[in-house]
């Protein structure tokens, strides 16, 4: 079974207008989620990474 990727986001790092603010690994998913918020818009995005 493989682990949970490697983040590749950090709390308070800004991508093309988005704020990451929350980095949760999720073992039962190998996978890790990614809390974003657009700065301008308030627009929320979840995203969830896996290999």
């Amino acid at each position: 079974m493989s682990a949970v990727p490697e983040k590749t986001m950090y709390v308070g790092q800004n991508s093309n207008g988005f704020e990451v603010k929350d980095v949760t690994p999720l073992e039962a998913l190998r996978s890790v989620a990614y809390q974003l918020e657009h700065k301008q818009s308030g627009a929320r995005l979840l995203h969830l990474y896996n290999q």
